[in-house]
């Protein structure tokens, strides 16, 4: 089904003079009807070799290939990106790359009217590619109203519509919650197991494919170092935390008598919608505390995030910053105590260096020269940035490399309150570990961390406090505790 033969591919030298060799003489088969996990460290060149087998590379994307690569017969060098589509479906890491419709309905059903469908028969796809991915309550929303993991499952729908013979998907895992990734684990089983579709994806946390009984292929530097079955994998439960025991939520009465955040009687609803996506009472959040906040996509999550920095503001309520009413405070007045790390590095990087994306934040918000460079250079070395070149373009990056250039933008502001949006999207393991180590560090000098994620192992580790929300509520607060590190 799939060839790849002697696969290499440069991308072009950046204004620093930085050129990246991707992918390194890869060969693979893929047989029709398989399963292929690849998986490898951030920057291996997993997302380039999934560019190749729909045609983007080499037609789309500028750099240098070698090498072919052969799907259903059709060599992508000599057949366009269009003409690809029809056999090769991709859904790309960050949903919003691919989807342009206004609603969901008119986004699925692009693919198969583009196509030349009937129109019983787009309404039948529709009506499937809805139900696989459990998410027919989303039918009658508009793209603009749903949250990342909700956009994130219309793209896979839109692009399961067409029933392509080869499914490719980069990191989809990534932005869903449990029960979208059970769910999207089973829909991927079931197109296999009765269409006989091909599926390749991408995926950091193997724990997440081990019911698709897949084949595995780990990359390395862009060379493939193993070609098997996926072993037995058990996740690091420990990226980087030190034992520490914490205190409850907050609110009055509570272990402090001032919370680093206090919401009050929130609502919050977006233009056009009748039910709030924010309903809270009440909620502190201590100071000098990892929180993490769970719950389901579309949940409330990341609009919660984005009160707490002036982002948006509540249609009723109050936020309080260490005991201070900052409702009607400007992003510019509270980006001097609050850094915000939003949910996809793209939304946020627009440096034309990763010295210059580092150095805004300080800068910004006034730090002298010196203090900033001093601040610029921690940050980087933390998240091991400085190898990439801090003259390099911050877009020029892969996923993960793009999302750690983001939290360290924040970091170098050294903010009291710290708020990170799913922060490990295209991060290794080791690489969580890093972060983990360098969150529960922050928070052992008295830094406030707020963290929404899906990600369970990583905020297995490093959460002192967990915070459930579901249809704009919170739903349970539990704190977490360890023995501190070294105790048996």
């Amino acid at each position: 089904m799939i060839e790849v033969r002697d696969l290499s591919f440069r991308y072009p030298k950046t204004v620093s003079g930085r050129s990246v060799t991707a992918l390194d003489r890869v060969n693979l088969s893929i047989a029709r009807g398989e399963i292929v996990v690849i998986s490898g460290e951030s920057g291996s060149g997993k997302s380039t070799f999934c560019r190749c087998l729909n045609g983007l590379i080499p037609h789309t994307q500028p750099g240098t290939m070698k090498g072919s690569v052969v799907v259903a017969g059709l060599d992508t060098r000599d057949h366009q990106v269009c003409d690809m589509a029809r056999i090769v479906g991709m859904v790309f890491q960050d949903p919003d790359h691919q989807l342009f419709s206004s609603d969901v309905v008119s986004e699925i059903a692009f693919g198969p009217e583009q196509m030349g469908w009937e129109p019983d028969r787009i309404k039948g796809t529709i009506d499937r590619s809805l139900s696989n991915l459990g998410i027919t309550h989303l039918r009658d929303r508009s793209i603009t109203a749903l949250s990342w993991g909700e956009r994130q499952r219309v793209a896979i729908a839109s692009v399961m519509a067409v029933d392509p013979q080869v499914i490719v998907l980069d990191e989809p895992f990534s932005g869903l919650d449990a029960s979208g990734a059970g769910e999207l684990a089973a829909t991927l089983r079931r197109l296999n197991d009765q269409a006989g579709t091909t599926v390749v994806l991408t995926e950091h946390r193997l724990g997440k494919t081990v019911d698709l009984r897949a084949r595995l292929i780990l990359f390395h530097k862009g060379q493939v170092i193993y070609d098997g079955l996926s072993p037995a994998y058990e996740p690091d439960k420990d990226p980087g935390r030190s034992g520490r025991s914490t205190c409850p939520e907050t609110g009055s009465g509570g272990a402090f008598a001032t919370p680093a955040i206090r919401l009050e009687g929130i609502r919050f609803s977006y233009p056009g919608q009748k039910t709030p996506v924010l309903d809270i009472r009440e909620l502190g959040i201590c100071p000098g505390r990892i929180t993490v906040i769970e719950g389901p996509n579309g949940c409330g999550k990341s609009t919660l995030l984005r009160l707490l920095n002036g982002v948006l503001r509540p249609g009723e309520g109050h936020v309080f910053l260490f005991g201070e009413d900052c409702t009607g405070r400007t992003v510019a007045e509270l980006s001097r105590s609050v850094g915000l790390v939003s949910q996809h590095a793209d939304h946020q990087l627009f440096g034309e260096t990763i010295s210059e994306e580092l150095e805004f934040g300080p800068g910004n918000v006034g730090m002298d020269r010196e203090a900033a460079s001093g601040r610029v250079r921690t940050a980087a070395d933390q998240l091991e940035i400085t190898p990439l070149g801090l003259d390099t373009p911050p877009l020029s990056l892969s996923a993960g490399e793009k999302q750690r250039v983001a939290i360290a933008s924040i970091l170098a502001m050294e903010t009291q309150v710290i708020v990170l949006d799913e922060p490990t999207i295209g991060l290794d393991l080791r690489l969580k570990q890093v972060l983990g180590k360098v969150l529960c560090a922050l928070r052992d000098q008295g830094r406030t961390i707020v963290i929404a994620t899906h990600d369970s192992d990583f905020s297995g580790g490093t959460a002192d406090l967990v915070i459930r929300m579901d249809a704009g509520r919170i739903t349970s607060t539990s704190a977490v505790h360890r023995e501190p590190a070294g105790d048996e």
